[in-house]
């Protein structure tokens, strides 16, 4: 399981996990989006690449993993 990297800014399958949001809706929503799955789930995620998309889920999830 990853730690939430601060430093780095990243949003990782635990952060989503946490959230208690849907596995396989994300996997469908990260594919409409151009996100690689794979490679989220091995390296997570920029938050600065979520920052653009203009989603509910996305704003909830960046506040939580920010702001805890």
């Amino acid at each position: 399981m990853h730690m939430i990297d601060r430093s780095a800014d990243r949003i990782y399958l635990s952060d989503i996990r946490r959230m208690r949001y849907c596995h396989g809706g994300v996997r469908r929503w990260a594919a409409a989006r151009g996100i690689d799955w794979n490679d989220f789930v091995k390296n997570g995620i920029e938050a600065a690449r979520l920052e653009g998309i203009d989603d509910a889920m996305c704003r909830r999830l960046l506040k939580a993993v920010r702001h805890g």
